[in-house]
């Protein structure tokens, strides 16, 4: 009995002893991990300022952490310290970068409690500057793990061709509940999507309101752009020779409203080449939700008087493209949300039921417009002449 007895106990004390040192193991070789994600709750990531040559970088912690960015510019060498301190209650990080070179590439890194994290961007171009491009998609929402191959795609693509790294445009539904902090930290910061916050830290992320961003408080205090006024989600920005306004659905945008009568001054003020509309809600849509008849109504016409050649919207989660009276309408809602299936219908040239965006080369005399999917195929590609 004694023998049996101390066996069994030799035998536990084997066993414990293999799970302790297991575990230790496991925390030795994660514990940068874990380190990681405890100080970066939302690591670097960026948009656009009011300054035409500016930039606006963006970071959560999860503590009150004193942090230290240096900015350095890839042609002249030329290095910048920022010291940086949070700036709210929710260990929210803000810097914003003026009177940059235009069209730099800038090399930035962000250290905070001995952790650091880098990225790059392309300063923005003046509006002298004729050619550029950049990349379209939305409706990122629900599933992360289709978003962030699409990333990932998206990425690939300004490696191998630093042109496209200017900026994203997003139409919107960046997350299933905007009004859940949840959803934020899960869907669309999470770090273990590595596609996803590479494309974040190396690209400013400009994008409209959708209706799955709820009351917006959420979406304002991860995306504080320079908007018109509080409390709406609507602005505008230059770049090159183009010029991008951005149309909140979700506020008041009737005739002889305030939203509406901003979009009509900021048209009348604009001298860009080229005027492009991104907004979430299609007028022209191949099936799943409807056609907004307000945006036939309302913006259809201000679209033809001012001359904006494309309107880029999201909402119904797929690709396709409508022609109306010289305007081009572009769905692009595959950035990973559940597919609908669209179908052909009035004044819809092109469907296609696929994850994807859109990669779009402007120029003084066109705008060549290529929609890709997810493994890197090709939906269609065609040209917008002025």
């Amino acid at each position: 009995m004694n023998n049996l007895f101390f066996s069994k106990n030799h035998k536990s004390i084997y066993l414990l002893t293999y799970i302790f040192v297991g575990i230790t193991l496991y925390l030795l070789i994660n514990s940068s991990n874990l380190s990681a994600q405890q100080t970066f709750v939302k690591s670097p990531y960026m948009i656009f300022n009011n300054d035409k040559l500016g930039m606006r970088l963006l970071w959560q912690n999860n503590d009150s952490v004193a942090c230290a960015v240096i900015l350095k510019d890839s042609i002249s060498a030329d290095e910048k310290l920022y010291r940086n301190n949070e700036n709210n209650q929710f260990h929210q990080h803000i810097i914003n970068f003026d009177s940059l070179q235009a069209g730099h590439t800038y090399l930035y890194s962000v250290e905070c409690d001995k952790e650091i994290r880098r990225g790059s961007f392309q300063s923005r171009q003046d509006t002298n500057f004729q050619r550029f491009s950049f990349l379209a998609y939305g409706d990122t929402r629900t599933y992360p793990e289709n978003h962030n191959r699409l990333a990932e795609q998206m990425y690939k693509l300004i490696k191998s061709n630093n042109t496209y790294q200017t900026f994203v445009v997003a139409t919107g539904d960046i997350v299933a509940n905007g009004d859940n902090e949840e959803d934020w930290d899960n869907q669309f910061f999470d770090p273990k999507y590595k596609g996803i916050q590479a494309l974040l830290a190396n690209m400013p992320y400009m994008s409209a309101m959708g209706n799955h961003e709820g009351q917006g408080d959420l979406f304002q205090k991860y995306f504080p752009y320079d908007y018109n006024s509080d409390d709406v989600f609507y602005y505008s920005f230059d770049y090159g020779i183009a010029h991008f306004i951005i149309i909140d659905q979700f506020d008041d945008y009737s005739i002889g409203s305030k939203q509406y009568r901003w979009i009509i001054d900021d048209l009348k003020r604009n001298k860009s080449k080229w005027n492009i509309a991104v907004m979430h809600k299609p007028g022209y849509t191949a099936g799943g939700h409807k056609n907004s008849k307000k945006v036939q109504r309302i913006l259809q016409p201000i679209f033809k008087k001012y001359n904006i050649k494309l309107v880029l919207t999201g909402h119904n989660h797929y690709y396709s493209r409508a022609e109306v009276e010289g305007v081009t309408h572009i769905t692009t809602g595959g950035g990973g949300a559940p597919l609908y299936m669209p179908r052909k219908k009035k004044n819809i040239i092109t469907i296609d039921r696929s994850f994807h965006f859109c990669k779009i080369d402007v120029s003084m005399d066109s705008l060549v417009i290529s929609a890709i999917r997810s493994d890197g195929s090709q939906i269609e590609k065609f040209t917008i002449n002025r």
